[in-house]
């Protein structure tokens, strides 16, 4: 796992010497994503100035000779990820080639150089890279497909800047707010796939292509992967699926890195931790602990079934003791300034405390059930959508089983995922974000004759998974210098389950029935109810809040920012002791968005 930053510009650009400062400040940031090698490279492309950075954590070849930026005369690239099959493919396509490493790096530069875009419906893993077409003049940006490494981009006049990261990109904008991109994240949580809040600051969405043309400075898009599908595929039969699952997990275990797990004592996780461990004894597995443990007993039911996970199987369990409320509050500060982008709510610190406890027993990869949710219909909006619609008999009775089944593909998105539900949200700013401007966001594009909870599994593999669970997993654990892999996103197993009706995948009385099938799974695991990752939102916001206000949203402040009303907002942060859990998660949104605003308006 790896971190990059570059920009292109002319030669005689007379902003160069200014960017060049600010490339240089953040390439010096972004050894957190690669603190094992770093390097910086200039080319001159006619009159053209290419300029690259690249820092390395290393994973695959160990070895001092495969710490460099791979380049011959003709072409560039900077590499940012995992490709599980690399020696598959080196075998298939490479047999006669040699290599100077034994890198999944170089493997991927000769591939691309002989096979371009054709190689990477192929490719198993986690990506995002820049190959620069130096004979052709072009640049590529790629990213993998479901979106877990990022990648972001920044034009401006006859300049392109790129990064891993996106406040280097910031530093060069003009810190201008997308109004209707606020709008979105306050709504849903997180940030559009293809844009960030800041004007101009843009991402490559997943399964894309962007080619940049270095002579007319167009920007070319494309899709090589597409969710855009009818569903139509059949339910693999029990042995199919269980060995196209097993393979995915252990295609993830490919390092010459020690490997965790994160353990929570649920289905997923307790799924990979058991078939990880069959293959590799050495895993080890983490998890959190809130302490005293008599006080937070029923937010520590994960650790229980985690400890005897891991007492049944033999597995090493590291365990994350969180007592200290100052050490929550400057952990939260810690990763929230370290987040390019702002999110919503707290459950990010769980990755962080396990991620630093993995770093600390020299651990560089850790494996994560994110994913599962999305291709077994593991959420409980799943279930209420498949109970109304067997239920619909009981509409007239029940607002609730109508509600549900009335709803239009276009109002799924709100009703699911909308963090404001009332008219409190209008009030809180200085400028209108209105709800109903986001029925503007086409999200299902041409996509017809889905049902509903169909539709709500697109949005949630297409929109969330990227955008919250894989962003904040990518932050989280980088900020300790880990890789996070997500076995659950591999592109078999999306090929395999995405594109077949989800009533298929759902039992009432049984979600993710066809990972319980597997018989990898103890009975309390399989019987146990499903419970998200404890997030100490309440305790944190009962212990902080007063000071956060404090120290965040002073009147002189946010009136001259003037994106909140301070007094409509004062007034909201006051309902707290009365409303706690009802706007706690709104609360929470607002404090993040804030201090990552701060730190914008406050870069060099």
């Amino acid at each position: 796992m790896c971190g990059f930053i570059g920009f292109i510009s002319d030669i005689n650009d007379k902003q160069n010497e200014i960017t060049t400062k600010k490339f240089d400040f953040y390439y010096r940031e972004l050894k957190k994503r690669g603190p094992d090698y770093s390097e910086i490279k200039k080319f001159k492309l006619k009159s053209k100035l290419i300029q690259i950075g690249f820092s390395r954590l290393s994973i695959q070849d160990l070895g001092q000779n495969s710490n460099k930026i791979f380049f011959d005369d003709k072409n560039i690239i900077l590499f940012n990820g995992e490709i599980y099959n690399f020696k598959e493919l080196k075998i298939k396509y490479l047999p006669n080639h040699k290599l100077s490493t034994n890198t999944d790096t170089e493997v991927l530069f000769e591939l691309y150089k002989i096979k371009g875009r054709g190689i990477l419906n192929e490719l198993r893993g986690m990506f995002s890279f820049v190959f620069i077409d130096l004979l052709r003049e072009n640049i590529q940006f790629i990213r993998d497909f479901t979106g877990i490494k990022p990648l972001y981009y920044y034009k401006k006049l006859n300049c392109l800047f790129f990064s891993s990261e996106a406040w280097f990109l910031y530093s060069l904008s003009n810190k201008e707010l997308d109004k209707n991109s606020l709008n979105f994240f306050f709504n849903f949580g997180f940030t559009e796939e293809d844009k960030t809040l800041i004007k101009g600051v843009c991402k490559i969405p997943p399964s894309s292509i962007y080619k940049y043309n270095l002579n007319n400075l167009e920007l070319s898009k494309e899709k090589y992967f597409d969710l855009d599908k009818k569903k139509i595929r059949h339910l693999p039969s029990i042995n199919e699926a269980n060995e196209l699952i097993e393979n995915c997990i252990k295609k993830n275990l490919v390092s010459d890195a020690k490997i965790g797990t994160f353990l929570s004592g649920g289905v997923d996780s307790t799924t990979i931790t058991l078939l990880a461990k069959k293959y590799n004894k050495n895993v080890e597995s983490f998890t959190t602990l809130f302490l005293p443990d008599n006080k937070f007993k029923k937010f520590n039911i994960d650790f229980d079934f985690a400890k005897k996970v891991s007492k049944d199987y033999n597995i090493k369990l590291n365990v994350s003791y969180i007592e200290n409320q100052d050490h929550l509050y400057n952990d939260f500060i810690k990763v929230a300034n370290y987040l390019d982008e702002p999110i919503s709510n707290l459950n990010f610190l769980n990755t962080y405390w396990q991620t630093k406890l993995a770093k600390e027993n020299n651990i560089k990869v850790v494996l994560t059930g994110d994913g599962a949710d999305e291709m077994f219909c593991g959420y409980d909006r799943y279930k209420s959508t498949y109970i109304a619609s067997k239920l619909n008999i009981f509409k007239y009775f029940n607002n609730k089983i109508a509600k549900i089944n009335q709803l239009k593909k276009e109002d799924i998105p709100l009703y699911y995922y909308s963090i404001f539900k009332n008219e409190n949200y209008e009030k809180l700013f200085n400028f209108d974000l209105k709800k109903k401007d986001l029925n503007k966001f086409n999200f299902y594009n041409d996509l017809k004759n889905y049902k509903n909870i169909d539709y709500i599994n697109y949005f949630d593999t297409r929109y969330w998974l990227t955008n919250e669970s894989n962003y904040k997993l990518d932050k989280c654990s980088m900020i300790n210098s880990i890789e996070a892999r997500v076995p659950f996103q591999d592109a078999d197993l999306i090929n395999e389950f995405f594109y077949v009706a989800n009533e298929k995948k759902f039992s009432l009385l049984n979600r993710k029935y066809i990972l319980k099938q597997m018989n990898v799974l103890p009975k309390y695991i399989l019987n146990r109810p499903k419970t998200g990752w404890f997030s100490p939102e309440r305790i944190f916001l009962d212990n902080h809040l007063k000071k956060i206000i404090k120290d965040f949203f002073t009147q002189s402040k946010i009136n001259e920012q003037s994106i909140f009303n301070y007094n409509n907002l004062i007034k909201f942060f006051d309902e707290y002791p009365k409303k706690t859990y009802k706007i706690k998660k709104q609360i929470l949104i607002i404090i993040l968005f804030q201090i990552w605003y701060d730190k914008v308006l406050n870069l060099i």
